[in-house]
């Protein structure tokens, strides 16, 4: 595993930057920027570029529960994959993201949060949001567990996070290639934030792709 393909000093030892991430009494989200480094930003947008050329990403239902969105997506793993052909196997550097990303983040802030190690997070995808994409506030479900990160490969977006669905307490943060936004996924009696994503809308106007890596809660099967 090759860590020079991260830039590590973004990512701080201890608890005190992550804890406001499950602190019931904050929204529950925190932004790193540059997170990636430029050799590993390039070869992770080739792929997911490539996967756009050959068709991969589906568009999403203009309307999902409470929320409205345009923007497309296909997942390699986890309940949203829906028997997709194209598996992690094909893909060298988004599996070795979501590798990462398990080792270095997800099971670093387990270890000082409760949750339970894992070799690699389970849910792995890759969304698209057009120029004129975006997701009104919503909530992942509550099978997405813990902790949710969210890697953006090109293009620049908003993500606003609130304390309710007409948004208060907003923050937002601007994410940009390379950068690694995180969020509290279901922990404990929390629930994810109400977040959603708009897209820059500042020439140059581009499309926005981002890796999403969740961690969902596995059925224990009673024989």
């Amino acid at each position: 595993m090759q860590t020079v393909r991260v830039n590590l000093d973004r990512f701080v030892e201890g608890t005190e930057r992550y804890a406001e991430l499950f602190d019931p009494e904050k929204i529950g989200a925190i932004h790193i920027p540059n997170f990636l480094n430029n050799r590993f930003l390039r070869a992770l947008k080739e792929e997911a570029l490539g996967l756009d050329t050959m068709g991969a990403l589906k568009k999403a239902s203009p309307v999902e529960g409470r929320a409205t969105q345009n923007f497309s997506k296909v997942y390699f793993s986890g309940s949203n994959s829906n028997g997709s052909e194209i598996t992690l196997n094909h893909l060298q550097n988004i599996r070795e993201l979501a590798k990462l990303y398990t080792i270095v983040i997800y099971n670093r802030i387990g270890k000082e949060f409760g949750f339970e190690k894992v070799d690699m997070v389970n849910s792995i995808g890759l969304h698209k949001y057009p120029k004129n994409g975006h997701i009104s506030y919503h909530r992942d479900p509550k099978r997405d567990l813990n902790l949710i990160g969210i890697f953006s490969l090109k293009g620049t977006a908003k993500i606003y996070f609130a304390l309710s669905r007409d948004g208060a307490g907003e923050i937002s943060y601007t994410a940009e290639p390379g950068d690694l936004t995180l969020m509290r996924g279901s922990y404990k009696d929390l629930k994810n934030p109400f977040h959603k994503v708009e897209m820059n809308t500042e020439e140059p106007m581009e499309s926005r792709y981002s890796i999403i890596l969740r961690q969902e809660l596995v059925e224990k099967r009673v024989n």
